[in-house]
């Protein structure tokens, strides 16, 4: 629902693969997250440390203050929800983490 380059609300829903890696990084608003299904691990601060992610499971909130630095882990298929508003995007805090960036 919506977009997220624009302003104005919208609404998204991410499956995460198992084992996939979300490096530390910022957003510019509010995140706004429920977990639908699987386990999502979130991290907070700039270094990325499995131990210190917390698990949330299926049925999970949480709400982030613009440019918090967090990260997660995914040890199984999950499925997440970001609602907020636009303009949204993701910095990551080490550039090099950026898999944008890979690609070019």
């Amino acid at each position: 629902f919506g977009d997220p380059g624009k302003e104005g609300l919208f609404a998204l829903r991410l499956k995460l693969p198992e084992g996939y890696r979300v490096p530390p990084h910022t957003h510019p608003v509010d995140e706004v997250v429920t977990v639908i299904s699987g386990t999502f691990g979130l991290g907070m601060g700039e270094t990325a440390d499995q131990s210190k992610a917390q698990p949330l499971p299926a049925g999970s909130f949480f709400a982030l203050p613009p440019e918090t630095a967090h990260y997660a882990f995914i040890d199984e298929e999950t499925v997440i929800q970001i609602s907020t508003v636009g303009p949204w995007g993701l910095k990551y805090v080490n550039p090099q983490d950026d898999p944008r960036q890979k690609s070019q």
